[in-house]
């Protein structure tokens, strides 16, 4: 019998509840001695209300931090604890006292520490931070909030770089791992030196090269040829691996307090995300604070000027044929920054245009809700002018299914078919224009025409519909593909040796959980048995999805199929499904 991911969930969740109830009023003699607290009467008087708050140095709140709270500073009768919330407090109520004492425990590496704390009706504890000394970064595993450790380098010209040295004199340090050779880091590097002309009193880079890539004497002739001021250098094979770098470039800044602050994966090709983010760490009313999207965190989105027309507007300038189609805008909070698509006129053809040209780091979305029965087929006409990473992404009832870009200076009119139903119903379809903050090209915009319903027998053009190889009507019970492995080609296909090839989401939410990417799973080492370091073996394959065409997928061979029952068998759901695996795949459907 499967027992559903989610009511294991809830099981865990009510064990937790359960054990946290029995600590808080039971004997906690595991962690502290006696609880000598008013629940067991051997302490009298009116109970107060006491509150701990816990930030770093720069003002950042410390979540899930144990506080445990003792009699006296002797640490030996525990009254109480708690965990810090999402804004580091935890509040309780105990008989009134002054010498209580506060203990924190779970703090992470990097932050200075006292045995104990004074506890008063409202205690502010603050954590200062120090680079971590005498380890090396081979073998680390860093991150958003981590502490950095300290390390140095040598640039070809003999200049030793040292971390905790620019820190003395510097309110932030960039790193940015690179090579000479990826195309992408070229890109960024001109824009990443105008800003830091702009900003190099307050802060260094260090680009960084693994020296499986480059030596000193090819860092050396970049530098030059690229008339890059900043230091360059070689540095140790392991080092990207401790920041989880996957694919380059990638950027990581560390900021005064020498915590890691943001990562930024990808080529950076426009000025505004490096001035932004060098604004931000170096000003002098900095406040500490973790970016998890990257450089977007910093950088003011423009808000929209034009509004969508109505539906039956749209419908009646643009729709071809009898269907049943609702067009709608964006709501919520993200409505704000969302960008319409809008009527327009190209070549006397009247049809929708996405309204965010120029404007970087924007997206337009428009919505469609149209009735398909199984087996018939969306369809529209279009034209993409924009550089490739540019982009109109086609979004099915949540699922990112169909990518287009490119520019062409005689751009016509083509046709796309992203979607086949599998079964009578409503669909959520998503038209949603990408601009990303490097240069314009072409028009920077897309054109939507002559939407439509066919049946699947009558595209004309060749369509590849993507598809879950794992499919669940109750999400319970599970239905997988055939698979056949093609020894000519070495992959894994879809029905048969020649069908579509067999494909694996490695870094986005699959099937298999929809909590943890498989990324996630094997960085974190919850893959990890008999000795087995499943990052380093499955390094290779993450860097392969991030450079990939269809970003963050990747072909199956038979290696790749081990490694992915192995996670399976750690930590999968079901043991007793030898095919749970294929949850992680799709493959697309011809």
């Amino acid at each position: 019998m499967r027992i559903s991911k989610r009511f294991v969930s809830l099981l865990l969740v009510f064990a937790s509840v359960l054990s946290m109830s029995g600590a808080l009023a039971g004997c906690g003699g595991e962690e502290g001695g006696s609880q000598n607290g008013t629940n067991n009467g051997t302490q009298s008087g009116v109970q107060v209300s006491y509150s701990v708050s816990v930030q770093t140095q720069g003002g950042m709140a410390m979540s899930g931090l144990d506080v445990y709270v003792y009699e006296d500073s002797s640490l030996t009768n525990m009254v109480n604890y708690g965990q810090t919330d999402s804004k580091g407090r935890v509040s309780f109520k105990l008989p009134k006292s002054d010498n209580y004492a506060v203990e924190l425990r779970g703090v992470p590496k990097g932050y200075n520490l006292q045995s104990s704390y004074s506890l008063r009706e409202t205690t502010n504890i603050k954590l200062n931070s120090s680079l971590i000394t005498g380890q090396s970064l081979s073998g680390a595993t860093l991150g958003l909030g981590d502490v950095m450790y300290d390390f140095s380098v040598t640039t070809p010209s003999g200049v030793k770089v040292t971390l905790s040295e620019i820190l003395q004199e510097k309110e932030m340090v960039m790193l940015n791992f690179w090579f000479s050779t990826c195309g992408p880091c070229a890109s960024e590097f001109p824009y990443m030196e105008q800003a830091y002309q702009m900003f190099k009193d307050k802060m260094e880079i260090i680009a960084m090269s693994p020296s499986y890539y480059d030596d000193n004497n090819s860092v050396a002739a970049y530098q030059q040829s690229m008339q890059l001021s900043f230091p360059m250098a070689v540095c140790n094979d392991n080092w990207p691996a401790a920041f989880g770098v996957t694919g380059y470039p990638t950027t990581v800044i560390i900021d005064r307090y020498g915590v890691i602050c943001l990562v930024e994966k990808g080529a950076v090709t426009s000025l505004n995300p490096f001035e932004s983010t060098f604004r931000h760490f170096t000003a002098d009313n900095y406040q500490q604070r973790l970016c998890e999207n990257g450089m977007a965190d910093l950088i003011t989105a423009a808000k929209p000027t034009e509004s969508m027309p109505s539906s039956e507007a749209i419908s009646e300038a643009i729709n071809n044929g009898n269907i049943e189609v609702t067009y709608r805008a964006e709501t919520g909070e993200s409505a704000e920054y969302t960008w319409p698509f809008v009527l327009t006129e190209r070549n006397g053809v009247t049809c929708l245009k996405s309204s965010n040209s120029g404007v970087e780091n924007s997206y337009a979305i428009i919505y469609l809700d149209v009735q398909l029965k199984a087996g018939q087929a969306i369809g529209f006409d279009y034209i993409v002018s924009s550089e490739q990473t540019d982009k109109l992404v086609v979004i099915v009832d949540g699922e990112d299914i169909y990518q287009m870009y490119g520019y062409d200076a005689n751009a016509k009119w083509k046709s796309a078919y992203p979607w086949v139903a599998i079964e009578d119903g409503t669909y959520e379809i998503a038209l949603c224009y990408l601009k990303d903050e490097s240069n314009d090209v072409g028009e920077d915009a897309v054109y939507i025409k002559n939407v439509r319903v066919v049946d699947a027998g009558k595209i004309d053009v060749a369509s590849y519909i993507p598809r879950q190889a794992a499919t669940s009507v109750d999400g319970l019970e599970y239905s997988y593909v055939d698979i056949v492995y093609n020894s000519k080609d070495g992959y894994y296909h879809v029905g048969s040796a020649n069908g579509p090839l067999l494909l694996v989401n490695m870094m986005d939410y699959s099937e298999f959980n929809e909590d943890e990417t498989l990324w996630d799973i094997i960085y974190s080492g919850q893959a990890d048995a008999d000795g087995r370091n499943m990052y380093e073996e499955m390094t290779w394959y993450f860097n392969y999805a991030s450079n990939s065409n269809l970003n963050g997928y990747c072909t199956v061979n038979k290696d790749l199929a081990q490694k992915l029952m192995r996670v399976d068998e750690i930590v999968g759901f079901d043991e007793d499904d030898d095919k749970e695996w294929l949850k992680f795949c799709i493959y697309y459907q011809a």
